[in-house]
């Protein structure tokens, strides 16, 4: 062994028999933080009667999935509004013609399959953190219409 070989073999002995190290330790914190927003977010699909013919309107039926998504614990309430059609309210909507303004077709959103619980608020909910699906029953009031394509626009409107 070299000189300094031994040197360092000595220093080494040295410091494993005095308790000694030649590292140093250290330690310190790491803060772990997280913020779930109060938030909320609706959905809603196509409300779609299809095809129908004109002595086929009365009754007819269509559903939408209104969907809910909101944190835990936030409470929230669905409301629908009249829609576009003119003179339409929330008990007694319209789809209007697409090329002739005058042509509606009058029809009812429901909160309930048999068609007698008008939607227009929805009872109050509190958020589970995953998505809550409601569903708005559709039903045509009218008995005839004028052959054309119909439309309306509901606003879902989520207050929480």
């Amino acid at each position: 062994m070299t000189r300094s070989g031994r040197r360092y073999a000595a220093l080494t002995a040295a410091m494993l028999f005095s308790g000694t190290t030649a590292f140093a330790a250290d330690t310190d914190d790491m803060d772990v933080t997280l913020t779930v927003a109060a938030d909320c977010e609706v959905t809603a699909t196509a409300m779609d009667f299809g095809n129908l013919t004109a002595g086929g309107l009365s009754g007819a039926t269509a559903t939408s999935t209104i969907s809910v998504n909101c944190a835990t614990g936030i409470s929230y309430q669905v409301s629908l509004d009249a829609g576009d059609g003119a003179s339409a309210t929330t008990t007694a909507r319209k789809m209007t013609h697409t090329t002739v303004s005058s042509n509606t077709v009058d029809y009812g959103i429901f909160t309930d399959s048999g068609h007698t619980a008008n939607f227009a608020t929805a009872t109050a909910a509190t958020g589970t953190g995953s998505a809550v699906d409601t569903t708005a029953y559709g039903q045509i009031s009218s008995t005839t219409a004028a052959a054309g394509d119909y439309t309306d626009t509901i606003t879902v409107s989520l207050v929480y």
